[in-house]
């Protein structure tokens, strides 16, 4: 049986901590964007993901074990998957949580659409300018090598 091979990919790497990033962002305020009612009776927990919901109904502890499992394993996932899958794996997940967060800013917080761009615009930043290596080096004489 061979042996599990984690990636030394420096994308799928840093990315992988952008991931977390945005899933402790998204974590966060489903935590906080809670209503007075949720730490007296989980159950009202307001959110619209249902295995979140779930977890959630049962107090913040268990949440946060789920939560903490959910992104171990995505770690260990998208380091032993080929690079092309973890990026695939990656985006979505980035994505996806990027949605969570930016409704909890657009409706929970009201900051409206503004929010969502301003978290855009930070996520984007943390991306291109953490995230993403350079791709090719310019030379003096204006060659790329």
């Amino acid at each position: 049986m061979p042996q599990l091979k984690f990636t030394v990919d420096p994308l799928v790497n840093r990315l992988s901590w952008v991931m977390a990033g945005v899933v402790f962002f998204d974590d966060a305020n489903t935590l906080i964007g809670q209503p007075a009612s949720f730490w007296q009776h989980p159950e009202t927990a307001d959110e619209f993901n249902k295995l979140t919901h779930f977890f959630i109904s049962h107090g913040w502890i268990w949440y946060c074990v789920e939560q903490l499992i959910y992104i171990a394993g995505a770690f260990f996932l998208v380091r032993i998957l080929p690079k092309k899958i973890s990026l695939v794996i990656l985006s979505a997940l980035i994505l996806g949580h990027f949605d969570g967060g930016s409704s909890w800013l657009a409706h929970r917080w009201h900051f409206g659409t503004q929010g969502m761009v301003i978290y855009a615009i930070v996520l984007s930043l943390t991306m291109v300018c953490w995230a993403l290596p350079p791709s090719c080096k310019i030379e003096r004489n204006g060659r790329n090598s």
